[in-house]
C-alpha cells in the first residue's frame, strides 16, 4: 500500500489519496476551521498518523532547498513535511509549488490535491529590484543598494 504525507492543503480541500497516511504536528496546529478539523478527525479514525521526520532528513531537505533556491519560500513546517516524506519514503500531497519543487529535486514523488502543480524542476536566484544585482541566496535586502530582492529563474 502506498504511503502519503499530507500538507494542510489536503485538510482545506478535503481530498486525500487512499493509502497509509501521515502528517506532522505543525500541520495539525495550522488546521483552524471546523470543517477541516472534522476532516482531520475522520482521517485519524481511519489511521492517519502524526509523526516526525529524522534530523538527517531535515538537514537533507534544507540543503536541497538552498540548492534550488526555495529555502526562503519554505516554512519550517514545509521543511518538516518534505523531510517526513523522505523519512517514510512516501509521496507528499501538497499544492505548494516550493514543496513540490524541492520534493522533485530530492526525487520524492508528489501529488497535488487540487491537480495543479509544477511541470519541471525550477532553480532560483534573486535579483535586486533597483540595481538588478544577482544573488545566489535569498537575503532580506540587497547588499549593494538596500532595495528588496525578487526571485527569478536561473
Amino acid at each position: 500500500m502506498r504511503k502519503y504525507v499530507l500538507d494542510t492543503s489536503v485538510f482545506l480541500n478535503q481530498i486525500h489519496p487512499d493509502g497509509v497516511l501521515f502528517t506532522i504536528q505543525e500541520v495539525v496546529d495550522e488546521i483552524r476551521n471546523s470543517a477541516s478539523k472534522n476532516y482531520f478527525s475522520n482521517l485519524v479514525q481511519i489511521g492517519l498518523s502524526v509523526d516526525s521526520p529524522t534530523p538527517d532528513s531535515i538537514s537533507d531537505v534544507k540543503k536541497m532547498a538552498e540548492y534550488t533556491g526555495d529555502i526562503g519560500k519554505l516554512s519550517e513546517t514545509d521543511i518538516k513535511l518534505i523531510a517526513l516524506a523522505k523519512t517514510k519514503s512516501a509521496t507528499i500531497v501538497s499544492s505548494d509549488f516550493a514543496i513540490q519543487n524541492v520534493s522533485l529535486a530530492l526525487e520524492l514523488k508528489w501529488i497535488s490535491p487540487d491537480r495543479k502543480g509544477i511541470k519541471s524542476l525550477l532553480l532560483w536566484k534573486w535579483r535586486c529590484e533597483a540595481c538588478f544585482y544577482i544573488f545566489e541566496k535569498p537575503l532580506k535586502e540587497c547588499k549593494i543598494c538596500g532595495s528588496s530582492l525578487r526571485a527569478v529563474r536561473k
